[in-house]
């Protein structure tokens, strides 16, 4: 063989390279401006319904995980023969529902079953069980916590619906290790963890194993590393981005609870009356949601996705909490895209409806009450929650009404203390006696005196800034006027919410 021969054998062509392809989850993904979502055949075979254009082979749309090919999928026949009928045009104007009703639709549902602290929160949990549909769209897409100050407050149960209406969703008591990474690479579903309890020793070693999976599966993208074979040469990486929801009774280190939307359920009264739940009853009902969910999802992806990407709403999000970053682009900038987005008609303009208002108050309010007390009263970190946790909890709640009372006393000239204890009830999950709260004041300095006859509060910014450095905090907000002037300001900041948007 001669030199000229050899050369041309081992000569390189830069168009021999193979370029790097985009890897397509076939059960839910966001794929060149489509929402695409997995469909079962018959002989087990399996397709996908896309947004844009219908009912496709998994082959037309790319590089499929081979991972991934036996999902499981929530669309029915009938499902997918609405949606193919909508894009086809054949349908009665007037016929089909709007995303807004499924999402009130999943609000009434959960309202039926559970008793919740605040009006607003079946709402705000309903826009983030349909986003569950919808949430490779986004960058990132916010945990739940639900918890409470003890047993018995419907945490588990509220679990179980949020389980049952979202997309491909898994209820599962204490998952291992290979569960958290085998569930989100077969079924993109969601994962509900209860009993995540992080007061004793052994329960805090198990989540050093979770950890990873927390701090990356929040993420569009989010992988952990694991090395596999014989003799373990092999690296594979587990996708594990995919919404969760976390149920106990412990505080999350600051590592998760950055990345949460944190509910705190209490016991419910006599006087308040719910549905008793029975799965097989509301099985059907179930069912229609999820296929509803399904349907909208479909239909409104492209204009939630303009809306997730427009400035101005992320611009309006910053001013209106009063943060940057995460608490606004992680947590809330997905649920504000998807209530403003949705409308009754799922028109190509976003309409401005009570929704948005109420996601807005919501991430106004628990934006506000993060960062209430000295370490937030979702942050409080694993290795500081005391192995009896009603004394953790006890401590965390004194200093988040405390934090509350300082702010209302920061803006008014005088209050007496039953007027206090009432307006601090308003802000928190609990209720304190005016007692309690009096005694609690007077321990960093605050103290009620007689002013005709009467007992108020009436202090000083010296003594307000005093009690603060005590405490460790910083003013919730800078407000002036009497209560009734603030709550008005509230309103108002609310109304601009829905207004400017």
């Amino acid at each position: 063989m001669n030199t000229k021969e050899n050369h041309n054998r081992t000569q390189l062509n830069v168009d021999d390279i193979v370029s790097r392809k985009e890897v397509i989850h076939p059960a839910l993904d966001w794929v060149d401006g489509q929402l695409i979502v997995g469909v079962v055949l018959k002989g087990n075979k399996r397709a996908v319904l896309s947004s844009s254009k219908g009912l496709v082979p998994l082959d037309g749309l790319g590089t499929v995980c081979e991972r991934n090919r036996n999902f499981e999928s929530p669309v029915t026949p009938e499902t997918a023969r609405a949606f193919v009928a909508h894009l086809q045009g054949n349908v009665k104007k007037g016929s089909e529902s709007g995303a807004r009703g499924v999402i009130y639709g999943i609000a009434n549902h959960l309202r039926r079953f559970v008793v919740f602290p605040d009006r607003w929160w079946p709402e705000v949990l309903a826009t983030w069980v349909f986003g569950t549909y919808l949430y490779p769209i986004f960058q990132a897409y916010p945990y739940l916590h639900i918890t409470s100050p003890e047993p018995g407050c419907g945490k588990s149960l509220l679990g179980q619906l949020l389980g049952n209406l979202s997309f491909n969703g898994e209820f599962m008591t204490s998952p291992t290790e290979a569960n958290l990474f085998h569930l989100p690479e077969l079924n993109r579903g969601v994962q509900v963890w209860d009993e995540f309890e992080l007061s004793s020793q052994s329960d805090r070693k198990r989540f050093e194993i979770t950890k990873s999976v927390l701090l990356n599966g929040y993420r569009n993208g989010g992988a952990v590393p694991r090395q596999v074979g014989k003799q373990w040469d092999k690296t594979v990486r587990y996708h594990v981005f995919c919404p969760r929801v976390l149920i106990g009774l412990s505080y999350l280190p600051e590592a998760a609870s950055q990345r949460t939307i944190q509910l705190r359920l209490r016991r419910r009264s006599k006087e308040q009356r719910v549905t008793l739940y029975n799965l097989h009853d509301q099985a059907a009902e179930e069912q229609r949601l999820r296929n509803a969910s399904v349907l909208s999802a479909l239909k409104c992806a492209s204009q939630v996705k303009e809306t997730y990407m427009d400035n101005r709403v992320r611009k309006h999000l910053e001013e209106s909490i009063g943060q940057v970053g995460r608490e606004v682009d992680d947590i809330w900038l997905p649920l504000a895209a998807i209530a403003i987005s949705t409308s009754e008609d799922d028109s190509a303009e976003p309409k401005q409806n009570p929704l948005s208002r109420t996601v807005g108050r919501a991430s106004i309010e628990l934006a506000r009450r993060r960062a209430s007390s000295p370490k937030g009263w979702d942050r409080v970190d694993a290795s500081e929650v005391a192995a009896d946790s009603h004394v953790g909890s006890q401590r965390v709640r004194t200093s988040e009404a405390l934090c509350y009372a300082l702010d209302i006393l920061a803006g008014t000239t005088s209050v007496e203390p039953r007027q206090l204890a009432s307006l601090v009830a308003d802000r928190i999950d609990w209720k304190p006696s005016v007692q309690w709260l009096s005694k609690n004041l007077k321990k960093i300095g605050i103290e009620a005196r007689k002013e005709k006859g009467r007992r108020v509060f009436k202090s000083h910014p010296d003594e307000l800034a005093e009690a603060r450095s005590g405490l460790a905090v910083e003013p919730i907000v800078s407000q002036t006027g009497t209560p009734g002037q603030e709550r008005q300001q509230e309103e108002k900041k609310e109304e601009e919410y829905i207004i400017e948007l």
